[in-house]
């Protein structure tokens, strides 16, 4: 059995990295914000209101304040490439320019759209859900649907997608535009205790929206919505038109208006999310293919490292808390092709493989996150215990459980205002504790070991560890990068069938994810 030795696997990062902050709705107008607007639009490659990553702390045990936020003028365009200093990289960037100036183009066409326009964004991105895969052209596309929010080039019918259960229910919704196409989900609560949607809304709008303009594996979040009444909210679990669901919801915002009102009504909320057409889940995929010693020695291990790479990389401002095989969605460019995956590093390396889907991770109603001081998972705490509408007990019987510290195994160590770089890892138990895992896994002593080596003390959740040195265990999301990374770029047979697979297949392009230097850089796609 492969036992991994696990020594000083934490990323080593000379100096912080350092995010931009995104371009921010309007707040309404007599209302407090909980959050601090950001004005200007950040493009590829813009340094504007840097934010720096704090150092890992990983037993932490209170909320992590961001060390430092830095608010500089505005930097022109043209300079933007000088924070990026590693060699290996240099000739993304002259492209990355080059790609800039052209989406600029783009985008200043798309304001009043007309069919010569729509035919330059078909042409880029003839599927709106191929671009959204990659994170191309996210912000023309929004801007196109009027950023999807308000319903007006919404298609008359739409879709349940599966039943309606104790959680909610979900109704997909197809947009279109002079012949351009593009979807989306809402998502309904169904009773009051069950997570309020309002603060899945601010996770994504604050923090997820920002990350996906640095990694693929994120889904937009558009908006969010109250329904007039109990009634109309009930009906709308059978709607079959879009005017059934718009004659129904009146939106909200992120303001401490919007959270007085997700206590008082926590089962009439909805939002709204970016969604790709027809994906699959991880689970389904899973459970369909373990049989398949591609997938098993493969394919799975590339969707974990796509997973795990990110959470590792933002591991100090965000867990998911909820990672688990159904939250996984699998994105699939095609049957004859596949994109070229480039991640990197910190250590300065490039994982590289070629893949058919991408992984999206979706469901953000638990997670924790610090952007900064004024923008993280403990002010919304701090908010709700002010709100009298949000007492007793600051919001637990509205849906927003899983607050209060300390963690324990009580509350699954699941505390929405603090910090856990382990309890993500719960996606790989869950893998190594499947029927499917334990009785048709190939006895590839490698994998083996991997799963062996994952610590995770109960069904539903773990503390935090640390990382041990000269330890044969893999404690924490970092650790588990570092391994998946020596899986992929050491081991030849991973290689040799990667290569193999897609031989007769055609290449649709390269992503590069950045997760080295000291500035943290949107990724990048380019086309074949």
């Amino acid at each position: 059995m492969f036992s991994p030795v696990i020594s000083n696997l934490t990323p080593k990062r000379t100096k912080t990295p350092i995010i931009s902050s995104p371009k921010r709705m309007p707040l309404l107008k007599k209302s407090t914000s909980l959050f601090t607007p950001t004005d200007g639009e950040v493009d590829i490659g813009d340094t504007v209101n840097k934010i720096i990553l704090p150092p890992a702390i990983p037993n932490a045990t209170n909320t992590q304040s961001v060390e430092q936020i830095i608010l500089p003028p505005l930097i022109e365009k043209k300079q933007s490439t000088q924070n990026v200093t590693r060699k290996s990289i240099t000739p993304i960037n002259i492209s990355s320019k080059r790609k800039t100036r052209a989406k600029k183009e783009l985008q200043k066409m798309l304001k009043s759209p007309s069919k010569r326009k729509l035919k330059i964004l078909k042409h880029i991105c003839s599927v709106s859900g191929s671009c959204l895969a990659f994170g191309r052209e996210n912000e023309a596309i929004n801007g196109l649907f009027n950023h999807f929010s308000d319903f007006t080039y919404a298609l008359p019918t739409v879709r349940r997608i599966g039943t309606p259960s104790e959680n909610g229910f979900i109704t997909e919704i197809e947009y279109e535009r002079d012949g351009y196409q593009s979807n989306a989900v809402l998502k309904s609560s169904a009773y009051r205790s069950a997570d309020n949607l309002f603060y899945e809304y601010v996770v994504g709008v604050i923090f997820i929206n920002l990350m996906n303009r640095f990694f693929p594996c994120f889904l937009q979040t558009y908006g969010i919505y109250i329904s007039t009444d109990k009634h109309s909210h009930e009906l709308m679990k059978e709607a079959q038109t879009i005017h059934q669901i718009k004659d129904t919801l009146h939106p909200l915002d992120e303001t401490t208006s919007g959270l007085d009102a997700s206590c008082l009504n926590s089962d009439r909320l909805s939002i709204l999310i970016q969604h790709i057409k027809d994906p699959i889940s991880f689970d389904e995929y899973f459970r369909e293919e373990i049989s398949s010693e591609y997938f098993y020695t493969v394919d799975m291990i590339q969707m974990l490292y796509q997973v795990y790479s990110v959470l590792s990389t933002i591991s100090t401002i965000f867990t998911h808390y909820d990672l688990h095989t159904n939250n996984i969605l699998l994105y699939k460019i095609s049957d004859d092709k596949y994109v070229e995956m480039n991640y990197h590093c910190s250590d300065g390396s490039v994982v590289t493989f070629n893949t058919q889907y991408i992984v999206k991770i979706i469901d953000y109603g638990r997670c924790y996150f610090n952007l900064s001081p004024n923008d993280n998972s403990q002010i919304v705490y701090d908010e709700l215990c002010k709100s009298r509408n949000c007492n007793p007990k600051c919001g637990l019987h509205s849906g927003y459980s899983f607050f209060s510290p300390p963690p324990s195994k009580d509350n699954f160590y699941i505390v929405r205002s603090v910090s856990n770089i382990s309890h993500d890892l719960r996606l790989m138990y869950m893998i190594r504790e499947s029927n499917e895992y334990k009785y048709m896994k190939y006895g590839n002593d490698i994998i083996d070991g991997i799963f062996s080596a994952i610590v995770y003390n109960m069904r539903f959740g773990t503390p935090s560890h640390k990382t041990k040195e000269n330890s044969n265990k893999l404690y924490n999301v970092n650790d588990v990068e570092k391994i998946l990374r020596i899986y992929i770029q050491d081991l030849t047979d991973f290689k040799e069938k990667n290569t193999a697979y897609f031989k007769n297949k055609q290449s649709v392009g390269k992503m590069h994810i950045y997760m080295n230097g000291d500035v943290l850089k949107p990724m990048d796609f380019f086309p074949k």
